[in-house]
């Protein structure tokens, strides 16, 4: 079984190592991610061995919650609905929190000296330490049993050291207590969290619009009539009736009604598209004009669109290396950051004696508070998931995190012709005839018809696009590698190859025999069509290139890209194609394994390798490069091996999306500078490194906001990717 899961009880990345350890020791387990921004678990285990409830009551005695019922049965399973509850609980929270340590605050900075404060404070204090605040304690005991740590022990460490100091001081008639710092931290942690969640289920905001277009109430006609159902009621083939201004909620085709709908979602183009009976629509594109109906052909989870979100949602549960360096360095922070503290203390006594215990308490609780691992942990996943969002935005569906992050270091793309920098269907691109035009026209049409190949198929595009109108019905007779023939008495249609031409005795003028070279040495394919023992008309066939890859491989080179072509095609074909698209360096009659080979040879040169590829025979290439490519319209294989997705098949979209790789990657790096950079600033000086020169002694109030500050501005950092230009 492999399944994502929402988890409630996650405040921060040391809370994922935990669950992440614990359950990667669980019998069955085999494979465990959890995904501290969105508070979601993905994990793959043996179902014979452990249930999916087995595997909530596993991680339930940390105190972590694991939602094994599914959405479908439980709308309060949906991670959408948890993460919201879990906010209003933490808003609540907070505002408690916030409303009692004002007035302690208050007391503990002008009023130090009124005793009846303290009483008020300490009962105040008290309040929040055992209910707000209470499940930093009740975590970090639940974790401690388990000898797993988190921000939870460090915030409970602190302020239960700087509480129950405060009682026994108050009851011993000591005016020197610390209520406010304790009662403060509590608040200025629930609010810097609060505050971060709010930020981080922006990150999210791709899923949330993609989740939007997706009609929930849909008019079908069943047994003659409209009935209005819920999405997931929809089945295939039932008539679906859309209406003006409304989302098309199913994949199908249109059988009444002609309309224009705009499909920006999916090709990225502005301009909406005519749909008349018999066109294809796709789920959550715009209807705009008249109404339709359609047939029904994928609904629910078979959509296009579902397919964009269950992609978008695996790549932002997936984790890139750098975020996997901060996860493991998370999992020994916080005992290093505790025995700090200790550190801490006892260099204060050792230096300054005992009669600076209170001073070495406060720098310990300091020292605790402001080195919280929160920021380091929340520094790649959030920039990861901004990243992801705004790259399905652009019409780049983002598999794996991995991908995103590799894709800035690639130096050598790779790409296939024939669907990738071609429009990958053959279209006629010259046709000449000899004789009656529309007599020869409309034999060539009436005989091409009755073959399936795609070379006869573009003829027929071709000739009835000019209005030609196929002669009398007929039946030919294939003639295997040739073409086809058609006699009946004295008449006689041949449509086929050169050497079909030649073993059937056919006369060719020198005019189609010199055009015939001409047009071969352009790499183009020929179709010959002959007429009672005479050639009659020759049609030029090519694939054509797509009109932007001229344009997407130019940008790509000024990004420092090496851009090679491999293609199966003939030598002629591929050179003519690589030189239309800027491609110096073309290697053509290429086998699948020819391909994969060939990455194989460049990784070994030390390149990072990005592969772009439409077909099943790129799969295996494409499963071996850094960084696999495959276009929306081609095979379900290649996307299924890809680790991105051009939705709409445009190459210049590649260029943004490196674009949008490498100032992720620059946002990661300056996420994990800060959070470093802060922690190696702010530990010597909650340490009291500034004391002896200046007095100055950081109080733990400033430690709690210093620390939540962080772990908000890091986000905030992550969350400029949605707004940044992409070249």
């Amino acid at each position: 079984m492999h399944q994502t899961f929402p988890v409630t009880g996650i405040t921060c990345a040391a809370c994922s190592v935990s669950i992440e350890s614990f359950l990667g020791k669980t019998d069955g387990v085999e494979l465990v991610s959890v995904n501290s921004v969105d508070h979601t678990v993905t994990i793959t285990w043996n179902e014979e061995i452990i249930t999916a409830d087995g595997l909530a009551n596993a991680v339930a005695p940390l105190g972590y919650g694991i939602i094994t019922a599914s959405p479908d049965t439980d709308p309060e399973a949906d991670p959408e609905v948890v993460r919201h509850g879990e906010l209003i609980k933490l808003r609540n929270r907070t505002r408690l929190a916030v409303v009692l340590a004002t007035p302690v605050f208050v007391f503990g900075m002008l009023f130090h000296h009124f005793v009846t404060g303290h009483w008020i404070s300490a009962l105040l204090t008290t309040i929040i330490i055992f209910g707000p605040g209470a499940g930093f304690f009740r975590n970090a005991l639940k974790q401690l049993r388990y000898r797993q740590t988190g921000m939870d022990t460090l915030v409970a460490l602190s302020t239960g050291i700087a509480w129950s100091y405060s009682v026994v001081a108050l009851l011993t008639g000591s005016h020197q207590v610390w209520f406010e710092s304790a009662s403060v931290i509590i608040a200025f942690v629930l609010l810097g969290k609060y505050a971060e969640d709010r930020a981080r289920s922006s990150s999210a905001s791709a899923i949330k619009k993609l989740i939007s277009l997706q009609p929930t109430e849909i008019t079908v006609i069943r047994n003659g009539e409209e009935v209005i159902v819920d999405q997931k009621e929809v089945q295939p083939f039932d008539r679906v009736i859309v209406q003006p201004a409304a989302r098309i909620p199913v994949d199908g085709k249109v059988i009444r009604g002609v309309s224009f709908v705009d499909e920006s979602m999916i090709t990225g183009e502005p301009i909406p598209v005519e749909k008349k009976k018999g066109d294809s629509v796709k789920a959550g594109t715009l209807n705009q004009m008249g109404s339709m109906l359609i047939l029904a052909e994928k609904t629910g989870d078979g959509t296009f669109l579902a397919q964009i979100i269950r992609v978008v949602r695996q790549a932002q549960n997936t984790k890139a290396p750098a975020q996997k360096l901060a996860d493991r360095i998370s999992a020994i922070f916080v005992p290093m950051v505790a025995l700090m503290g200790i550190i801490t203390f006892a260099l204060w006594i050792f230096i300054a004696g005992l009669d600076a215990w209170p001073q070495a308490l406060q720098s310990m609780i300091s020292v605790l508070i402001i080195a919280c691992p929160c920021a380091l942990g929340l520094a790649t996943p959030t920039a990861i998931m901004a990243g992801i969002g705004r790259a399905a935005q652009t019409g780049v569906l983002v598999r794996d995190a991995e991908s995103l992050e590799k894709l800035a270091s690639a130096d050598v793309l790779l790409v296939d012709k024939t669907g990738t920098l071609t429009k990958g269907r053959p279209e006629v691109i010259g046709l000449e005839m000899a004789g009656d035009k529309n007599e020869v026209a409309s034999a060539f049409l009436a005989l091409e018809q009755t073959s399936g190949h795609p070379l006869a198929e573009a003829v027929v595009v071709y000739l009835k696009g000019f209005g030609y109108i196929p002669a009398d019905s007929i039946e030919s007779t294939t003639i295997p590698g040739m073409g086809l023939l058609y006699k009946v008495d004295r008449k006689s249609w041949h449509a086929g190859n050169l050497r079909f031409m030649e073993l059937e005795n056919i006369t060719i003028s020198q005019y189609f025999i010199e055009l015939g070279e001409s047009w071969s040495k352009a790499g183009q394919s020929l179709v010959w069509f002959a007429m009672e023992g005479e050639v009659k008309a020759l049609a030029a066939i090519a694939d054509p290139l797509r009109e932007e890859s001229p344009e997407a491989v130019s940008q790509l080179l000024r990004l420092g890209m090496k851009v090679v072509m491999l293609t199966g095609d003939n030598e002629a074909s591929a050179l003519v194609t690589g030189r239309a698209a800027g491609i110096n360096e073309v290697y053509a009659s290429m086998l699948p394994s020819d391909k994969s080979r060939f990455v194989r040879g460049m990784k070994q040169q030390g390149h990072i390798v990005a592969m772009a590829g439409d077909g099943i025979n790129d799969a295996e290439a494409l499963a071996i490069a850094d960084v696999s490519i495959a276009m929306g319209t081609g095979t379900d294989i290649a996307m299924d091996v890809a680790g991105l997705t051009l939705v709409h098949s445009d190459l210049t979209v590649l260029s943004s999306a490196i674009h949008l790789s490498r100032l992720t990657r620059i946002t990661i790096r300056q996420n994990l500078f800060w959070a470093f950079f802060y922690n190696l600033i702010c530990i010597p000086i909650a340490a009291g490194l500034l004391f002896p020169f200046t007095g100055f002694l950081l109080s733990p109030m400033i430690a709690g906001a210093a620390m939540s500050l962080s772990s908000v501005t890091v986000v905030s950092n992550s969350l400029r990717l949605k707004f940044r230009k992409l070249k």
